[in-house]
């Protein structure tokens, strides 16, 4: 078999396997429900984004949790004094309960882009992809 057959089959053989894999349905996967609660939060975040003096002084008031969702390795390394970590990709309802005393509690939630000035510590996301 020469190199051109070999590039053949294994095009072939890939292709074949990248139409299978896109076929596999997975129902854990709704992007279609993720697209709609994405554009949702984005509406109620415009009404609750405050500045970074607002939460300094907001995070200072009895009662209310700072939230930082970042990783517990970037949490070790620096967070906002009394700050309770719970990485967002561990966001559910019941351990945001754990850390959340009241559904009426003021929660202040932090993470890597919401401080300028220390990169090492929060590294800044939300790069926009070619």
């Amino acid at each position: 078999m020469n190199l051109k057959s070999i590039l053949l089959v294994v095009c072939l053989t890939t292709s074949a396997l990248a139409a299978d894999f896109a076929r596999i349905a997975n129902p854990l996967v709704d992007f279609a429900g993720h697209k709609e609660a994405v554009l949702a939060v984005e509406k109620l975040r415009r009404t609750r984004v405050v500045s970074e003096a607002e939460f300094l002084c907001l995070a200072r008031e009895p009662g209310t949790v700072v939230l930082d969702a970042r990783s517990a390795a970037m949490f070790q390394r620096l967070h906002l004094k009394g700050a309770v970590n719970l990485s967002f990709p561990d966001f559910t309802a019941e351990t945001l309960a754990r850390v959340i005393p009241q559904k009426t509690t003021r929660v202040l939630i932090y993470c890597n882009n919401n401080f300028n000035g220390s990169p090492v510590r929060f590294p800044p996301r939300g790069r926009k992809l070619p």
